[in-house]
C-alpha cells in the first residue's frame, strides 16, 4: 500500500497534466496510470491486510462488520 500511495505521489502531476490536454489518448493514459497502477497498487493488498488486524477466530465476522459499518457511516449519511 505504501508503494501505491508513493507511486500516487509521483504521478499526481503527469496524471493531471495528462487529463488537461484535452486529447481522447491522452485521457485514455491519465486514466490506465491512474486507476489500474496507483488504486490497484494501494487497495490490492488492503482485504489481507485489514484482515490481518483480527484474531483468526474472529476474521470472518469482523471483516465483513467493520466494512459494513464504514459505508453506513460514509455513505450512509449523504443524503442528510
Amino acid at each position: 500500500m505504501l508503494t501505491g500511495a508513493v507511486a500516487g505521489a509521483v504521478l499526481i502531476g503527469p496524471i493531471f497534466w495528462l487529463v488537461g490536454q484535452g486529447s481522447s489518448w491522452a485521457l485514455l493514459l491519465a486514466f490506465v496510470l491512474g486507476n489500474p497502477l496507483v488504486q490497484g497498487l494501494m487497495y490490492g493488498p488492503m482485504a489481507a491486510w485489514v484482515a490481518e488486524k483480527f484474531p483468526t477466530s474472529a476474521r470472518y465476522t469482523g471483516v465483513p462488520v467493520a466494512y459494513q459499518l464504514a459505508k453506513t457511516l460514509g455513505a450512509g449519511t449523504a443524503p442528510l
